[in-house]
């Protein structure tokens, strides 16, 4: 149960490495603190979207009685709590003037670090989404 358990973990890592990183676009990060702002939306759909294919991988793979109700649930679980995570983060920092959203030589949007203590804070958003893959594993085991 153990290693099916971490194998889910890596999975669920493996979605935030795609959906945090190489899927994610300018018209994304910029617009991440903007309240409602479809490019927020978008880039947190994409992680509910890999929460549900990780879940599901894990399913089919090594515990097929797991409800879909839960996986589902799990799935919206995960796309609810990265957009809040990712909001606060943005304007949290931006408020502070740690940070700014502005442009690279070619023009195009970028984020502008001022302060270090945004690092701090951007440690901080990822130990909040990977205690949320601790949460959504500690309720799959509650249900093995």
């Amino acid at each position: 149960m153990t290693i099916s358990l971490a194998f889910l973990g890596f999975l669920l890592a493996l979605k935030h490495f795609f959906a945090d990183g190489l899927w994610q676009t300018e018209w994304h990060y910029k617009n991440k603190g903007t309240f409602l702002h479809p490019g927020g939306i978008v880039h947190s759909l994409n992680h509910g979207i890999g929460a549900l294919a990780a879940i599901l991988i894990w399913k089919f793979t090594m515990q097929p009685g797991l409800s879909m109700a839960i996986v589902g649930g799990l799935a919206l679980f995960d796309f609810i709590t990265h957009y809040i995570i990712d909001y606060c983060k943005m304007n949290l920092t931006k408020g502070k003037g740690y940070s700014a959203m502005g442009e690279d030589k070619e023009g195009r949007p970028c984020q502008m670090i001022y302060n270090n203590k945004f690092y701090v804070w951007l440690v901080a958003d990822q130990c909040a989404h990977f205690t949320v893959y601790g949460i959504i594993i500690a309720i799959i085991a509650s249900t093995l």
